[in-house]
């Protein structure tokens, strides 16, 4: 922010070296409240997790684990960015946190990944493999599966829809509100009320 204050001749110069002069705080050696490191998720959460998901959801959070992709990794996957030329296949995401480093980035997936991933793969290169309104048509078809009362008592499916949706799906999970970590947080909370 400062850097960019002083280039934009908003703040002098000796502001930001100044604060450049300043060394930053030691672990343990300050008042300053030190923070808890952050854990993996433990197996057990994930694994109770994994059956409330849709298929979808499923295959993201097997997939993460399995290969240790970034969430915004999983998110974006398409078939043109996966190499199945060999017995391994090659991920490489076009987007991805070391790009601006000028750094390729490949995950690769062998036989538990590629099991994983045929049942997403998409007739077009360019769809995304993991679609929100395809996730979101099945877990609408487990809650009507699981229905209690009968079709001809209570709402239809169908018939109590909105005439105007406020919310659209985009075509792919945004990585922002992908977190493995959250979902299985979400499934743990939900579970001890």
């Amino acid at each position: 922010m400062f850097k960019w204050a002083v280039e934009n001749e908003l703040l002098k110069t000796n502001v930001y070296h100044g604060l450049q002069a300043v060394s930053g705080l030691k672990y343990g050696r300050s008042k300053a409240k030190e923070r808890k490191p952050i854990k993996p998720v433990p197996d057990e959460v994930i694994e109770r997790t994994l059956g409330k998901l849709t298929p979808t959801v499923k295959a993201m959070v097997e997939l993460q684990r399995l290969t240790g992709m970034r969430p915004g990794e999983v998110c974006i996957m398409r078939r043109r960015d996966i190499d199945m030329s060999g017995s391994v296949w090659i991920y490489s995401p076009r987007h991805h946190k070391i790009q601006h480093h000028g750094r390729d980035r490949q995950v690769y997936l062998g036989p538990k990944a590629q099991s994983i991933l045929l049942p997403f793969i998409q007739p077009s290169i360019d769809a995304y493999l993991f679609n929100p309104q395809r996730s979101e048509k099945e877990r609408r078809q487990k809650l009507h599966d699981q229905r209690k009362t009968p079709l001809g008592q209570g709402n239809r499916p169908g018939t109590n829809r909105k005439k105007h949706i406020k919310r659209s799906f985009r075509a792919y999970y945004a990585h922002n509100t992908w977190k493995v970590s959250k979902i299985a947080h979400i499934q743990v909370h939900r579970d001890s009320h």
